[in-house]
């Protein structure tokens, strides 16, 4: 009898250990990534470091930490300084600086905004190259309407 329950035990514990489970995968979806577009840049390539200028600050303080080996502040501000002075950098100001997202961080682009409209942008791309855009303007047209009535327009006049 022992030996019957034994081979029936190791028995069943093999039949059932053989069948296949099925398991169910859920096929991958692909994210779909939408592009930000702002600065002649997709801002989705780039780790952004936005900041605004603080009193003290000049070009090369602002510049200096995220630079990398090889380029120089002062080939830097002389590039900008040809499209938009230095010195007029104000504090209180946003600024950006897209770096790459590789493992040195490598900048891009420093991007520094003067007004709401205008952005001043220095690339540091293949070779310096510093230049002035605006941001696209866009025209929404709002309106509002409403009914006076003659009754309020009476009790407005009476208060005066």
């Amino acid at each position: 009898m022992k030996k019957f329950l034994v081979i029936a035990l190791v028995l069943g514990i093999s039949l059932t250990a053989c069948k296949e489970k099925e398991v169910y995968v859920e096929p991958e979806v692909a994210e779909v990534v939408v592009p930000i577009m702002q600065y002649g840049f997709d801002l989705n390539n780039y780790d952004v470091v936005t900041d605004t200028v603080k009193s003290g600050d000049t070009f090369g303080n602002i510049i200096d930490p995220h630079l990398v080996d090889g380029q120089s502040v002062f080939k830097a501000a002389e590039e900008l300084d040809a499209v938009y002075s230095v010195r007029r950098i104000q504090v209180g100001k946003p600024y950006k600086i897209l770096k790459r997202k590789d493992s040195l961080g490598t900048p891009e682009a420093f991007i520094y905004e003067p007004t709401k409209m205008d952005y001043v942008v220095l690339n540091f791309a293949d070779s310096l190259k510093a230049y002035k855009d605006k941001h696209p303007l866009k025209f929404v047209r709002k309106t509002a309407s409403g009914v006076i009535n003659l009754h309020c327009l009476r009790q407005w006049r009476k208060k005066d």
